[in-house]
């Protein structure tokens, strides 16, 4: 088959490579569409913590099964299908408390011999794989693993109803945060970001407001509409200062929770977040609830993640698309 092999740091080569090898308990889907994520980014750039190259990057995908596991009984051939990034071991503490993204175990994709969707074909574990209708379009499909990360994120809060919100960030998981805090019925919603472009994308999904932190200051900008701060931060991008001015603008006792990597240790104001009685949390990728919520909102149309689609290239043009997802673009997508 063909894939995008990233051969060293921030070189793509498009080549032959062997279909992966199935096992008694896995999927093979033939790639339709797969989204370029962050994480695929910084691995290209080689600044991710653990992916390293030679690997075949790729999670967000959607795709239609094209064999199966001799232990695999309730897929067919022909189904069409999302992946989520990590398949859990299912019998840890955590995956036993429902918790299975904080597995003691858990394989994830982009590693080892679990190799990525930037590729003919793509290999997966049943308990990773989910059924789609024909209602959801392939591109829906490809967007189904970054928007249920948005969820897991806003499912951690106290409540989203109602409240107000700022997300540092628009990319593709806060774009993806922006659609599903709408979903939830918040109150009203700001986001914030450095990019003109990233502006129209947000406005296009309905943001109250917007903030180009080029132009404008985020603390003075979100004081002036919210007085003591919003709710609820959701931090989804990885700059230096992003933590120390998501506890300026969020409100006293409410919430801050990051879904960003950061590259380097961040200094936090501490005091600060203990006078303000502020709630930090992490978010780790997604559950099965939250895939399970996303795929019915597409399935009965409730949302339309779509538009945030900005790009889309063949799988030999990967390269090309890499240096596109460097300026800032909304997302891109890759199809074979």
């Amino acid at each position: 088959m063909k894939a995008a092999v990233l051969t060293k740091v921030k070189k793509i080569e498009y080549k032959d490579v062997k279909v992966p090898q199935i096992g008694e308990d896995d999927v093979l889907i033939k790639v339709s569409e797969t989204g370029i994520c962050g994480s695929d980014l910084s691995t290209y750039q080689g600044t991710h913590p653990y992916k390293k190259p030679p690997i075949i990057l790729g999670h967000e995908v959607c795709g239609f099964v094209d064999d199966l596991g001799g232990n695999v009984k309730d897929l067919n051939k022909g189904d069409k299908v999302c992946v989520e990034s990590y398949s859990a071991c299912e019998e840890c503490i955590y995956c036993q408390d429902d918790k299975p993204n904080l597995c003691l175990d858990k394989k994830v994709a982009v590693s080892g011999d679990w190799q990525g969707s930037f590729a003919e074909y793509f290999k997966a574990p049943r308990n990773s794989v989910y059924k789609l209708s024909q209602n959801v379009s392939d591109s829906e499909g490809a967007l189904i693993e970054p928007l249920a990360v948005a969820l897991h994120a806003l499912g951690l809060s106290n409540s989203i109803k109602g409240k107000n919100i700022a997300i540092l960030g628009t990319g593709n998981i806060g774009l993806c945060s922006l659609i599903c805090a709408q979903k939830l019925d918040a109150k009203e919603i700001l986001c914030s970001d450095i990019s003109n472009s990233k502006s129209k994308l947000a406005k296009k999904f309905g943001v109250d407001y917007f903030v180009d932190v080029s132009k404008d200051n985020l603390v003075n900008y979100v004081r002036n509409i919210f007085k003591d701060g919003v709710d609820t931060t959701i931090v989804a991008a990885d700059y230096p200062s992003a933590i120390d001015e998501a506890t300026e603008i969020t409100k006293r006792a409410g919430e801050i929770i990051t879904v960003s990597y950061f590259e380097k240790k961040l200094e936090a104001q501490w005091n600060k977040i203990v006078r303000k009685e502020i709630t930090l949390k992490g978010s780790a990728v997604s559950c099965k609830k939250d895939f399970l919520t996303i795929i019915k909102w597409l399935e009965t149309k409730e949302i339309d993640p779509t538009p945030m689609i900005s790009h889309r290239f063949p799988l030999e043009k990967a390269g090309k698309a890499m240096k596109q997802m460097i300026k800032n673009s909304g997302k891109i997508i890759l199809y074979p």
